[in-house]
């Protein structure tokens, strides 16, 4: 692999994109731990990296390596950046500080700035599910989906109003997304797979920090009706 100053790691799982990220590391800093390395910068967050999050990455970049160069940034959920923040490190892409590798990794790269990829060294990796569930997991999930199903829409909302934070938000339609992919082997519908797309953008819209709750209510809503015979999945 050729060296670059910008790496982007797309597709995989989360465990699979920051395996991927710890063997460039690696390439580039043999013998060394990120965690360990006090020339490396790891950008993490529960919740959004906002635009002083990228300005205060960029400070600690521009001081001179503790030891030999190069200094190192890593974005394991570039997912996460703000539209604002996309716009400073943006500019850090183009004018890196000093001899500086940046290593981005996300599920979702359409959510970042068409200019962030246009500079990165993009390497994908095989699609894989987030999560991984047990035959007896699925099955509990899946008397939760039928729930879900039978459910008037009001019902519905109401299934689901425990869920208030983003994790638990990603959680639950990382799990559906499970569910509705074994439905689709059962039953290969186009309404399925619509099904599975509006997953799919809930997921991005709760990536671009789109309040939980409205996210789910509205992919619940699309979901199948009651009434809607003709078209009831097999779960």
């Amino acid at each position: 692999m050729r060296m670059s100053h910008a790496y982007l790691v797309i597709g995989g799982n989360q465990q699979t994109r920051q395996k991927r990220v710890l063997e460039l590391y690696l390439e580039i800093k043999p013998n060394r731990k990120p965690e360990n390395d006090p020339d490396t910068q790891l950008l993490e967050t529960q919740t959004s990296i906002k635009i002083e999050d990228i300005r205060n990455l960029g400070r600690l970049l521009s001081l001179q390596p503790y030891h030999q160069p190069p200094k190192m940034a890593l974005i394991l959920e570039a997912e996460k950046l703000t539209f604002e923040a996309q716009g400073s490190l943006l500019k850090l892409l183009e004018e890196p500080p000093g001899q500086t590798i940046f290593i981005l990794a996300t599920s979702h790269a359409d959510n970042l700035l068409p200019t962030i990829i246009s500079r990165c060294q993009v390497i994908n990796l095989p699609p894989l599910a987030e999560i991984e569930l047990s035959p007896e997991e699925i099955k509990t999930h899946q008397t939760t989906l039928k729930k879900i199903l039978k459910a008037s829409p009001g019902e519905r909302i109401r299934l689901i109003e425990k869920i208030t934070s983003r994790e638990e938000a990603e959680k639950f339609c990382q799990i559906q997304l499970v569910l509705w992919r074994e439905i689709l082997l059962k039953n290969p519908t186009k309404q399925n797979v619509q099904v599975i797309r509006e997953i799919q953008k809930t997921l991005k819209y709760l990536a671009a920090n789109v309040n939980p709750r409205l996210a789910l209510e509205n992919l619940l809503l699309f979901y199948p009706q009651p009434t809607d015979k003709s078209h009831s999945p097999i779960v």
